[in-house]
């Protein structure tokens, strides 16, 4: 048996920012922010998650332009990766905190950085 790496492309970012809000505020509850993509009928995959800034609420997501890549678990090696370029760029940002109404957003990032505010509310 032989071990292959896995290389995966590089890829341009972009960045989602704003603020998590928790609205009445908290001196025990964090808010999170989390990106996540679909492919197709694959469940969602969560991309990236911060914690908001305790004080502000501010947050920043550094994320991939590039199309994602799938690849079906086989115990034969390497693992075929397909890009999924229908969601290139493409992305929800969820932002959650126990106790709170999770609020979601769609966002494109393929041309530029977002901005996206939530406030969490009871």
């Amino acid at each position: 048996d032989s071990i292959a790496p896995i290389t995966l492309p590089l890829s341009a970012t972009h960045i989602v920012s704003g603020t998590a809000i928790l609205n009445p505020s908290s001196s025990n509850e964090v808010a999170y922010v989390a990106a996540q993509q679909t492919f197709g009928t694959t469940p969602i995959v969560t991309t990236n998650t911060v914690a908001a800034d305790d004080l502000t609420g501010a947050y920043v997501l550094n994320l991939p332009v590039a199309a994602p890549l799938f690849g079906t678990y086989s115990a034969v090696l390497p693992i075929t990766l397909i890009p999924q370029s229908g969601v290139a760029g493409l992305y929800t940002v969820e932002a959650s905190a126990t106790g709170y109404l999770s609020q979601s957003a769609n966002v494109d990032i393929s041309a530029a950085d977002i901005t996206q505010d939530f406030t969490l509310t009871p």
